[in-house]
C-alpha cells in the first residue's frame, strides 16, 4: 500500500519533470536538433509547476486549525525558507548592475523586487520581471498567499 508521504514524493517527481520542461524548453532554442521537438512546448512546464507546487501547499497545510494564527505562522514559515536566499541573490544580482544601470532606476528595481512587485507591466505569464528576472514565479507565490 503507498502511504500518504510516498504519494507526495511521486508528486515531487512531477514538479521536478515540470521544472526540467522548462529548462529543456529555454536551451533547445540553442541546441538545433532539439528545436523542432516536443521541448518547444516545455513551457507547459509552468502550468504543471504551479498546478502540484499549489497541490502540495494544500495537502501539506489542510490539517491546520482554520485561523488567522494559523495562516500567519505558515507564511512567516514559508517566507523564511525563501525570501533570504532570493533576497541574497537579487541583492548581488543589484551590485553586478550597479555599473550598468543608474543608481536611481536600480534602487527603485531592488526594492520593488525584494517586496515581489513586478517592475514593469509587462506580458503574460510574468507580467513583469524583478531584477532576478526568474522570480517572477515568487511574484504569484507571494500574491496568492
Amino acid at each position: 500500500m503507498i502511504t500518504e508521504r510516498q504519494n507526495i514524493h511521486i508528486i515531487q517527481v512531477y514538479r521536478g519533470l515540470a521544472a526540467l520542461a522548462v529548462i529543456f524548453y529555454h536551451y533547445s532554442w540553442f541546441i538545433s536538433p532539439l528545436e523542432q521537438t516536443l521541448l518547444r512546448r516545455g513551457y507547459l512546464g509552468v502550468d504543471i509547476f504551479f498546478m502540484v507546487s499549489g497541490f502540495l501547499v494544500w495537502i501539506t497545510t489542510r490539517q491546520l486549525q482554520a485561523g488567522w494564527q494559523s495562516s500567519l505562522r505558515y507564511i512567516v514559515k514559508r517566507s523564511i525558507r525563501i525570501i533570504p536566499a532570493y533576497a541574497l541573490v537579487t541583492i548581488g544580482y543589484a551590485l553586478y548592475f550597479a555599473f550598468t544601470r543608474p543608481a536611481a532606476d536600480l534602487i527603485w528595481q531592488t526594492l520593488k523586487s525584494l517586496v515581489f512587485i513586478p517592475l514593469n507591466g509587462g506580458n503574460s505569464p510574468a507580467y513583469g520581471f524583478p531584477l532576478l528576472e526568474n522570480g517572477w514565479t515568487l511574484n504569484y507565490e507571494f500574491f496568492f498567499i
